[in-house]
């Protein structure tokens, strides 16, 4: 006699019950996968705006440090702008307050021109032109000129060796490198700051080094590493405040197209060495856009109240800067002007110029646009 098994203890409903039970299996892993999965996203999600927030509240200080930075000349500028316009003489103390005005003009182009300039190293739009220099003779002359604008009682040293060093370098851009390095210096230095000047060789071949010291609180290590980083500043309490924290990380960037690098000297306890370090490089063909031609002849020009019989066309949106610049060259050139590009189109219908010279942003028509018109 054979008893067979009920339906639900067949060998068909072990494996009915097997698949079920890898199915309700493979849900779950499925399910936990998708929390993770969730969870992960959501998680990346915070840090992308923890990221935004970091890189716009970076953003916001920057631009907070800029304008700080340019409110300071620029109430150095009207202020005694002010004084002059108020005492309608000449004297000593207007004299005085034209040096004020002059000199932080030039604090304004300067920090200008460094923000440029780093904008256009980083965005690769800066060609370095090699030329054989004295580099000795080219940090004396930098140290002098330091010397000379030093306020602050702060000693410049130099140490060079005996030999003048030829290097095929960018002097424009290490000039920027030597100048910045001063200038980072003298915000945290004391008393003194020393330029350090060596060459060494090896099996690579011969390395150009450079460094510069200052007797200031030092930086902490910590912190070495992010001082080249694009607006970061070292929160020392030496830091006169000055700068928008782009000096040193122009530097590295100038550094690195002369395949060198730039780094803190951890070794150095006595306040901060900042060391460059320039390889060899044989000269490049690769020069910066310039004027690769003069005319053998230039027209001189004539004396001032005698207008040549050249003819200036200038084209600027602002009356103020209109109306300086035609007052300024009107004593030696026939002066034409206009505000925007389609006067001047139209004022070249009629007129015959030797020279135009054009603003870029204007309304209706930018510079741009004239300069495509009046080639066509």
């Amino acid at each position: 006699i054979e008893i067979l098994p009920p339906p639900w203890k067949t060998i068909y409903a072990k494996i009915f019950y097997l698949l079920i039970a890898c199915g309700l299996a493979y849900f779950l892993i499925q399910l936990y996968l998708r929390k993770q999965q969730a969870v992960k996203a959501r998680k990346m999600k915070e840090m992308e705006q923890i990221k935004n927030q970091e890189l716009f509240q970076s953003k916001i200080t920057f631009f907070t440090q800029v304008a700080h930075e340019i409110k300071t000349p620029v109430s150095l500028i009207k202020a005694p702008l002010e004084a002059i316009l108020e005492t309608h003489e000449w004297n000593s103390e207007v004299e005085s307050n034209l040096s004020v005005i002059q000199k932080n003009t030039n604090r304004l182009m300067e920090l200008i021109k460094q923000l440029l300039d780093f904008r256009k190293v980083d965005k690769e739009g800066y060609t370095l032109s090699f030329n054989e220099v004295d580099i000795n003779r080219m940090i004396e002359d930098i140290i002098d000129r330091f010397r000379a604008i030093s306020l602050t009682g702060i000693s410049f040293s130099v140490s060079l060796p005996k030999e003048h060093l030829q290097y095929n370098v960018d002097q424009e851009a290490l000039t920027k490198i030597i100048s910045n390095l001063l200038t980072n210096a003298m915000k945290y230095a004391h008393t003194r700051i020393m330029v350090i000047l060596d060459e060494h060789l090896s099996a690579e071949g011969r390395t150009l080094s450079l460094c510069v010291r200052d007797d200031g609180p030092g930086i902490p290590q910590e912190e070495c590493s992010k001082v080249f980083e694009p607006f970061y500043q070292v929160g020392n309490t030496g830091n006169n405040g000055s700068g928008v924290g782009i000096g040193l990380s122009l530097v590295k960037l100038l550094v690195e197209k002369h395949k060198g690098k730039v780094y803190i000297n951890p070794g150095y306890t006595e306040g901060c060495e900042v060391c460059v370090e320039i390889p060899y490089l044989e000269k490049s063909i690769s020069v910066s856009p310039s004027i690769t031609s003069m005319p053998d002849k230039v027209p001189a020009l004539e004396e001032e109240g005698e207008p040549a019989g050249y003819s200036l066309l200038v084209v600027e949106d602002t009356t103020d800067m209109l109306e300086f610049l035609a007052k300024n060259l009107g004593n030696t050139y026939t002066i034409h002007t206009a505000a925007n590009g389609k006067e001047a189109l139209e004022c070249l219908e009629t007129t015959t110029v030797d020279l135009i010279i054009s603003d870029i942003v204007m309304p209706h028509m930018d510079g741009f646009e004239l300069l495509k018109s009046i080639r066509s």
